[in-house]
């Protein structure tokens, strides 16, 4: 496969659309959809968009803001589990809405910053992974968005797990996830 490289207008054309994806696929369902998990320790669709909204608070853009500030310090670490306290009591359509403004804003960040070729090539320290570009930041949510689209629709897929009999031979999505890195927890 050749060698992609990172392209700031192809990035955000996924990141803005990633709030009206989520809206389109979640509101107005049932709870049974918003609130199934694939088991203990795993996310609801309700607590991926409070883990997206807290990372648009605290990950994308203060961290891109680190490194062009030149900051020699690590980023602050992330708290990836902030959504069970942050999001509590709030429902899905209020999670979406706050998600989506602050999409909005971080993407208007982030045009305003007017990032050259230098800028994304520059570097942060990641408090786990040691030194990272911008590109590589940026890359990283544009994925994050991708991976949690994802998860939402394999936990909710397996809410007809048992219902769909001997389909489930074909439906890759019904599928259990190998276990988490401990390292990606760092982000």
């Amino acid at each position: 496969m050749p060698k992609r490289e990172f392209d700031l207008d192809d990035a955000i054309a996924v990141l803005e659309r990633t709030p009206a994806a989520l809206r389109a696929i979640l509101e107005g369902l049932p709870d049974r959809w918003l609130t199934a998990t694939e088991g203990p320790g795993t996310w609801s669709a309700h607590d991926v968009v409070g883990h997206l909204l807290h990372g648009e608070r605290t990950d994308w853009i203060p961290r891109t803001r680190h490194i062009l500030a030149g900051e020699s310090g690590p980023f602050d670490p992330f708290d990836r589990e902030a959504q069970f306290t942050e999001s509590r009591g709030a429902t899905l359509a209020e999670l979406l809405d706050r998600f989506e403004a602050a999409r909005r804003a971080s993407l208007a960040a982030l045009r305003e910053m007017e990032l050259t070729a230098e800028d994304l090539a520059r570097t942060g320290t990641h408090p786990v992974f040691g030194t990272v570009t911008l590109s590589q930041l940026l890359s990283t949510w544009t994925v994050h968005d991708f991976d949690h689209i994802g998860q939402i629709a394999r936990t909710m897929g397996k809410v007809y797990r048992t219902e769909v009999g001997p389909w489930k031979a074909y439906l890759s999505i019904l599928g259990d996830r190998e276990p988490r890195d401990e390292t990606a927890d760092a982000r």
